[in-house]
């Protein structure tokens, strides 16, 4: 509290941390009062806005500002050696010491330092809901978003060491010219495959959560070496690649040139939708299809584009299984049709769907299939193929779309009697000028029924929120159109206050007493 330096909260929990690098756990500051910032020590700290916020509010969602934070003192000029360092392969958090951008590539390079890896890792706060670790080479690759090897005044940062006793110091010769005051202009490489987790936000806002790369080039091996960075769990959903036991979100490997595989490692997973997103560059001679172990579906990568491939996370404990998915490298079969596009809008009350091709011969047709979670695929309607050598577009509308999400794909078949899948593409449909209502409201005994006028048919997602957000009920069911009436019984001990109710595209707010 205030006696020891700090804001006065309602929980009096601590918002000031350090990191202890032999049990890499954040310990808490005890005070402001004698404890001195240390300026190249690294701080993990949580920021509401300036003190015109209410610490102690409960409104959703929480109240927020932006605020400027400045430190008093003399400026750091000269070298800096950083000491207490610790060893093996503990990750120690440090800081920039200067006003003024320093270059990661220097620093590593720079003769008198020595015992880490080449990557630098720090916490970007706008990834997912409470932020992730990216991490950064000293080539300037990056495991997801804009991060570069320049390092802004100010920042803190993570360097892992690799020997029992690291060295180093950043000088003034390590400044850098170049300003990245918002994280943005990352290099891109080569060969590489960037896998980013994305959700949805309750507002259907689209956010990245975590993220890993793996690149290819023949200066890397496949062993665990100072080109891959061991990835640092998040609070929240994280994501790596795995080689023998080693979790990397820097995975380096020479360019693949024969059949081989490529694991990746999902973890702190929730029950809800979300998008595995595939950025790839790689060699023409080989394709690349992602594995679903849990639906067994298999997706190709794109080279150059973006394959975006969702899935769910259910009640089922092999959905949120940490080897779910996996990448296959296969020799490159040119197929005899190329698909230049296939996309999908809301029209009216259905979804138009268009698709484009090129090249077209021996193929037989079309079937267009859709799901409502982007797993479970059914046949809804069949277009013959023309065959026409010249770039032809075909249209497909589907009357019946399901709600609030439509995913569909399409199943190519070949006169050989072979076929394959398209990418697979989703359209949001909600029900529009429609309420729901709930009824008692406040609950007195668990129970209570919910009504909506003329929903659409479709498979649907019940849940419950408590104030900070965590799901504290959750049902599933389908629904066969029209007015929906449907009794809820919680079974579980609740807390009096409000809650949140979401039913597909549908909020409610919710009072247990």
């Amino acid at each position: 509290g205030s006696s020891n330096g700090f804001d006065v909260t309602e929980t009096q929990n601590s918002s000031l941390y350090s990191l202890n690098p032999i049990t890499s756990a954040y310990v808490p500051v005890a005070n402001t009062t004698s404890t001195i910032l240390d300026p190249t020590t690294g701080y993990l700290i949580y920021i509401r806005g300036d003190r015109s916020i209410d610490l102690e509010s409960h409104a959703k969602p929480f109240p927020s500002a932006n605020t400027t934070l400045r430190t008093t003192g003399t400026l750091l000029t000269g070298d800096q050696q950083y000491k207490n360092l610790q060893g093996g392969t503990s990750f120690n958090l440090i800081s920039n010491p200067y006003p003024s951008s320093i270059n990661w590539s220097s620093i590593y390079n720079d003769a008198g330092n020595s015992g880490f890896i080449t990557s630098y890792t720090l916490y970007d706060p706008n990834a997912g809901t409470q932020g992730a670790y990216v991490t950064v080479s000293k080539d300037g690759i990056t495991s997801m978003g804009n991060a570069t090897v320049d390092i802004q005044s100010g920042q803190a940062f993570y360097i892992q060491a690799n020997n029992a006793t690291p060295v180093l110091t950043i000088k003034e010769a390590h400044k850098s010219g170049n300003n990245n005051i918002d994280i943005f202009g990352a290099k891109s490489q080569d060969d590489f495959i960037r896998s980013t987790l994305y959700f949805n936000l309750t507002d259907n806002t689209r956010r990245a959560a975590t993220g890993a790369i793996a690149i290819f080039n023949d200066k890397y091996t496949k062993e665990n070496d100072e080109y891959d960075a061991d990835g640092l769990a998040n609070f929240d959903e994280t994501l790596w690649y795995t080689t023998n036991g080693n979790y990397h979100s820097i995975e380096s490997r020479p360019i693949i040139t024969s059949a081989d595989t490529l694991q990746l490692s999902l973890g702190n997973l929730k029950v809800q939708q979300y998008e595995l997103q595939f950025e790839a560059s790689f060699s023409t001679s080989l394709t690349a299809e992602v594995v679903d172990n849990f639906t067994l579906r298999r997706t190709s990568i794109g080279v150059n584009n973006t394959t975006v491939v969702p899935f769910s996370i259910t009640s089922d404990p092999a959905s949120k299984k940490d080897d779910r998915f996996f990448i296959v490298f296969k020799k490159f079969t040119p197929l005899p049709l190329s698909l230049l596009k296939f996309a999908g809008k809301k029209e009216g009350n259905g979804n138009e769907l268009n698709w484009s091709v090129a090249n077209e011969n021996s193929i037989n047709s079309y079937e267009v299939e859709s799901s409502s979670n982007g797993q479970n695929f059914a046949k809804i309607g069949s277009i013959k193929a023309s065959n026409i050598a010249s770039n032809h577009v075909y249209h497909y509308f589907d009357s019946k779309p399901f709600i609030p999400l439509s995913f569909y794909r399409l199943k190519i078949i070949e006169n050989s009697s072979g076929s394959h899948f398209s990418n697979i593409i989703q359209i949001t449909n909600k029900s529009e000028g429609n309420e729901i209502s709930i009824y008692p409201n406040p609950v007195k005994d668990k129970k209570f029924n919910i009504q909506i006028n003329d929903l659409l048919k479709g498979s649907y997602h019940l849940y419950l929120t408590d104030k900070v957000g965590r799901v504290v009920f959750q049902t599933d069911f389908y629904h066969q159109g029209g007015l929906l009436n449907k009794n809820i019984d919680l079974n579980i001990n609740l807390s009096k206050g409000i809650y949140t109710l979401k039913c597909g595209s549908f909020v409610k707010d919710l009072l247990i007493q």
